[in-house]
């Protein structure tokens, strides 16, 4: 488990391809490389999830074009894999390739979260349902109401005339 961004508790998971590319370094730098290997594999996935938050929340203004965890998996996966081959270069240790093969919220936060984001999905479709009605309204008057026109004749007098002269069409 660690924290995402925002703090909250995540399980992630990552499967790393690597191989000794200088075989000196990684018998005398370091004490045991594979156990090197594993344990900088631990560490800059947990600094990984760190600097992104899993998903995006309603309530952030650059949320669009924020990286999260869960929505920008490649990505993620590009930046571990580069902060991997950084911590293993003084190994002789080159990374093939690093990726993302589990994330989920902690299950002790699964359910409020799964509730959150229900929440967010019900707030969102009302925000659309109300700007297509004020959208809608564009073209009407006053309170909302169309106003109709009466179709009819007005009073007339016995000479099919209108009282003020005008014959009715």
């Amino acid at each position: 488990k660690v924290n995402d961004k925002m703090g909250n508790p995540i399980e992630i998971a990552t499967v790393v391809v690597w191989h000794v590319a200088d075989t000196a370094k990684a018998l005398f730098d370091v004490d045991d490389y594979q156990s090197y290997v594993a344990m900088q594999a631990e560490t800059a996935l947990r600094h990984v999830a760190s600097v992104y938050a899993y998903d995006h929340l309603e309530d952030e203004s650059d949320a669009a074009g924020a990286i999260t965890l869960r929505a920008n998996v490649e990505e993620v996966s590009e930046a571990l894999r580069r902060e991997l081959a950084m911590r293993l270069a003084p190994a002789g240790v080159e990374v093939d390739d690093a990726r993302l093969t589990h994330l989920a919220y902690s299950p002790e936060i699964a359910q409020a979260m799964l509730r959150r984001q229900q929440a967010e999905a019900v707030i969102a479709a009302r925000k659309k349902i109300v700007g297509c009605r004020l959208h809608s309204r564009h073209g009407r008057q006053g309170n909302g109401r169309r106003r109709h026109h009466r179709a009819g004749r007005r009073a007339q007098g016995a000479d099919g005339q209108q009282p003020h002269g005008r014959p009715v069409r």
